[in-house]
Parts: C-alpha cells; sequence; structure tokens
C-alpha cells in the first residue's frame, strides 16, 4: 500500500524547474546511471562512503537495541520478566532525540556546512556508542531512555544532512540516478550490520563477559560506519550555499 501511494504521488508530482531547464537545453544524457558511474564516480564514493556508514550506524545503533535487550535477557533474569516494559518504552522516550536531531540538524548545517555537520556528530558516537550501550545494562529506564534518546539524537544530526549535500554533490541530469543506485546499495548492504554484529557477539562471547559482549560487538559495526561516513565527508567538497546546477 506505501509503495501504490509512493508511485501515485511520484506521477503527481512535477518535474523539477532545472531537469526541465536541462531538458530545454537539449543537456539530458542518455543513461544517467551510466554518466553517474563514470563521469561522476569520486560523487558516487562519497554517497556510498557517507551513507553506508550512517545506514550501519543506524542499524547496529538505534536500531540494533530490541536484539540488544533479547541477548541481555538471557544472562539476566530481571530482563526477561520485563523484557516489553524495559525494551520499548526506553525506545518509544527515546525516540524523542531523533525529532530533536532532526529539526536541529537542517538548521545548523545552514549554518556550520554539511560536512562539519556530517563529521563532528559522527565522531562524537563513534566515541559514545560503547558507554550509551553500556548504560542500557542497568535497566533504569531513565538512563535506559536519556542513553537512547542521546544516541539517536547524535545520529539524526548527521543522517539529516545527507540527502541535502548528495543533491549538492551530483548535477542536474544524474543527481537522482547516482544518489538512488549509492543509497539503495548501500541499504542492502547496510542491513546485514545486525548479522556482522551477531557475527561478531558469537566471536566474543567465549573470550570475554557475555554482556560486555553483547555491547561490545554492535559498538564495534557502529565504530566502522562512523569511520566510514567521517573519512567520505573528509575528502569531499563543502557544498552549502552552492546554486545547484
Amino acid at each position: 500500500m506505501v509503495v501504490i501511494v509512493g508511485l501515485v504521488i511520484r506521477l503527481l508530482a512535477p518535474e523539477s524547474i532545472l531537469w526541465e531547464r536541462r531538458k530545454d537545453e537539449g543537456r539530458l544524457v542518455r543513461i544517467p546511471l551510466a554518466t553517474a558511474v563514470t563521469k561522476y564516480w569520486f560523487s558516487l564514493l562519497l554517497v556510498i562512503l557517507i551513507n553506508l556508514g550512517l545506514t550501519f550506524v543506524f542499524y547496529a545503533g538505534y536500531g540494533f537495541v530490541t536484539t540488544f535487550t533479547k541477548l541481555l535477557s538471557a544472562y539476566m533474569p530481571e530482563l526477561q520478566r520485563a523484557f516489553v516494559k524495559l525494551t520499548y518504552v526506553p525506545l518509544m522516550l527515546g525516540s524523542l532525540g531523533g525529532v530533536i536531531g532532526n529539526t536541529l540538524g537542517g538548521y545548523l548545517t545552514d549554518i556550520f556546512g554539511r560536512r562539519k555537520m556530517l563529521i563532528i556528530p559522527t565522531a562524537i558516537l563513534l566515541v559514545l556508542i560503547y558507554p550509551l550501550y553500556l548504560s542500557l545494562t542497568t535497566l533504569y529506564i531513565p538512563i535506559m531512555a536519556l542513553s537512547l534518546a542521546l544516541m539517536y539524537f547524535i545520529f539524526t544530526l548527521s543522517a539529516t544532512v545527507q540527502t541535502a549535500y548528495f543533491s549538492e554533490i551530483f548535477p542536474t541530469e544524474v543527481r537522482w540516478s547516482g544518489i538512488g543506485f549509492g543509497w539503495n546499495l548501500n541499504a542492502a548492504i547496510g542491513s546485514l550490520a545486525p548479522t556482522f554484529a551477531l557475527l561478531l557477539y558469537t566471536n566474543l562471547r567465549g573470550t570475554t563477559n557475555p554482556i560486555i559482549a553483547a555491547a561490545l560487538a554492535p559498538s564495534i559495526v557502529v565504530i566502522i560506519g562512523a569511520a566510514m561516513t567521517i573519512i567520505g565527508a573528509s575528502i569531499g567538497p563543502e557544498t552549502v550555499r552552492k546554486p545547484l546546477e
């Protein structure tokens, strides 16, 4: 149903003024994706690094919490007895952090630039992710909710910037082919982040405390993803206030 609604909206939506201008000028390309891959490969690389990194950060971070508490429940009887309360209440409260981060991130990126807003919050989360995961083992709802709100807030400060940034590093004639290809490729690979975290957990729990292993495994995946995003944003150009081509 959602797909149908999306298709209807897309079919009814007008083309952008920039695209219509390119069409009138005869500057559209025959195969946009091929042009994006061959001529704008560096921009495509930035999409892959930044977006795949953030996808890892989400799916091994805030999106992994229910799996994390499920792992903990095998070693913490009190969590088994109140699994729903100790998992979903903190998650619902923590989601408020994402609402604030999404709203604030868009405002701040116009002040400080795209690259800084991709790099700084992601770097902070890289450092804090393991302590934030450990704080969830307290099973104290206020602490859990605050930790999740902070995790989601920091993530969305960067995540909300990426679509604006990607739109600014491609020209109109290949913009959505380049972004769409990179984004969907990243979605296919990045959604495996929980699997990578579970594989790490399986290997770590034999050598360390299983509760520590449960917090460390997804944190490692988040750190890898955050590093990818930081690298991508560091090597890319600043585009804030750059007119779209």
